[in-house]
């Protein structure tokens, strides 16, 4: 139901649509200051519109009573009953029921507690409805009436905008106000991002810093390995010059002790010849005794001999052992060449790997260090696009502030309009009682007059039949309301 206010603290609830038209009404309306119960009895059905105390004037109308049409500012009757006619008619039966013309009598409070009376006088076929014709005979009846009720609906269907457009203009305000809450929200996690981002991007640069202090560190223990691996390379050279030197040597003493020990074989012959000789002239001492003097002197001279031999080869025996001796420790010495030798080839070995895992650290740097670096890079996009977001977050709260102040102003003005329109069909709600309870006292003397007229015209009409039958009684009496 719709429940519309009305003047003087009232409203009135719009009843719903009916599927019977009312054949018969109560005409009895309590005092205004009493709570106004109308009851509409039909075949099966009862409808009740009840008005209870609000604050002000009449509510919208259901939506589709709105009318947003231009109004000529003069407008002719015919303009007035379409107008009339059409916000107060049924959108589901096309006419006007007692409660829609009960309704519309709402926004002319002065003679609202006429409607149900107006309206069984102008349904002339009493059938519960109005159409068009019987409308505009209402019309043409009460023109005063039609003349408010064109003014006062009108100024309804303009309340009826103000009041839409202050509420779409309420709705603009709370969304724009909205709209700041967000955005200020959306600002202030833009700032929240950014610092974090700032922090992160703090953070990435001291962990970058570090990365290429580490390749660097790494680059300087690779050229540390690859020194060291040249060092060892090069004592390595060096053994092994040392141990070809060696060698030769070797073979040079190898050599000189196989001249000796040739010399030996040569000497132990001379000497085995010397001993042949020495029996042969000793058994010539046995066979010649004369010439023993002569042998004996050869051989002495023979012993001499041996014994110079005999030292020599004792001498040689000597050197030969000395060159045995320098043999064995030219092998010894050999031996530890060949040692140092693989401890060299071990040293290079482990510089080799040392210069690999070098190597290895040196690009796992390098890739770390491009990895903390395309990370730094996406910060700094990050942080870039989130600036941006900061700046667009602010510049969308400054628009929604500066709609919202525009919606203020207009609101303002609205609410300005509204008032003075309020007071204005206040004032005209004022105006249009004395002239509406005029024209239904008139119309309402014009009936008397007019049912008096026709009780004269009935009375003379009879008093004529009478007369000219000449069956007038003596004592018939004229009585004349």
């Amino acid at each position: 139901d719709l429940v519309v206010p009305l003047k003087g603290g009232q409203q009135a609830q719009r009843p719903p649509p009916q599927p019977q038209r009312a054949s018969q009404q109560s005409a009895t309306a309590p005092p205004a200051s009493q709570p106004i119960r109308h009851t509409t009895h039909t075949t099966h059905t009862t409808t009740t519109v009840t008005r209870t105390s609000t604050n002000r004037g009449p509510s919208p109308a259901p939506a589709h009573r709105v009318s947003y049409a231009p109004l000529p500012a003069q407008p002719s009757f015919p303009e007035k009953v379409n107008f009339c006619y059409s916000w107060i008619v049924s959108p589901t039966s096309h006419v006007i029921r007692r409660e829609d013309f009960a309704y519309a009598f709402q926004f002319l409070p002065a003679i609202q507690h006429k409607a149900h009376d107006l309206f069984t006088k102008v349904d002339t076929n009493a059938d519960g409805i109005l159409d068009k014709g019987e409308f505009q005979r209402f019309g043409e009846v009460y023109p005063t009436i039609l003349d408010c009720l064109y003014f006062r609906l009108k100024d309804e269907d303009l309340r009826r905008k103000q009041e839409e457009e202050m509420q779409r203009q309420n709705d603009l305000r709370r969304n724009g106000q909205a709209m700041i809450d967000d955005a200020n929200r959306l600002h202030d996690e833009a700032l929240d991002a950014t610092a974090g981002l700032e922090q992160a991007l703090k953070q990435q640069t001291g962990v970058l810093s570090d990365a290429h202090r580490g390749q660097q560190n790494a680059l300087k223990n690779l050229e540390s390995a690859k020194y060291a691996t040249q060092q060892a390379k090069a004592e390595l050279q060096d053994l092994l010059s040392q141990r070809g030197g060696g060698k030769d040597e070797e073979a040079a003493r190898r050599n000189k002790v196989a001249e000796l020990a040739e010399q030996i074989k040569i000497t132990q012959t001379k000497v085995t010849e010397e001993m042949a000789r020495r029996n042969q002239a000793e058994q010539k001492l046995a066979e010649i005794r004369r010439m023993l003097e002569e042998q004996e002197r050869i051989v002495r001279h023979h012993d001499s001999l041996v014994k110079r031999v005999t030292d020599t080869m004792n001498k040689l025996h000597d050197s030969h052992q000395g060159a045995v001796d320098a043999v064995e420790a030219a092998e010894r010495d050999n031996q530890n060449l060949n040692d140092m030798i693989k401890e060299g080839e071990a040293k290079v070995a482990t510089c080799i790997e040392s210069v690999r895992n070098a190597m290895g650290q040196h690009r796992d740097k390098e890739n770390e260090v491009a990895r903390e670096q395309a990370k730094r890079d996406l910060i700094e996009r990050e942080l870039q696009a989130a600036h941006e977001k900061e700046a667009l977050r602010k510049a969308d709260a400054q628009l929604a502030s500066q709609q919202v102040g525009d919606c203020g102003g207009k609101l303002d003005n609205m609410k300005a309009e509204h008032q003075a329109l309020l007071q204005k069909i206040k004032n005209s709600e004022d105006d249009d009682a004395a002239m509406l309870t005029q024209e239904i006292a008139l119309r309402e003397q014009r009936e008397d007059l007019e049912k008096y007229e026709a009780n004269l015209r009935t009375d003379h009409q009879q008093f004529l039949t009478r007369k000219a039958t000449r069956t007038m009684p003596a004592s018939t009496v004229f009585t004349y309301e």
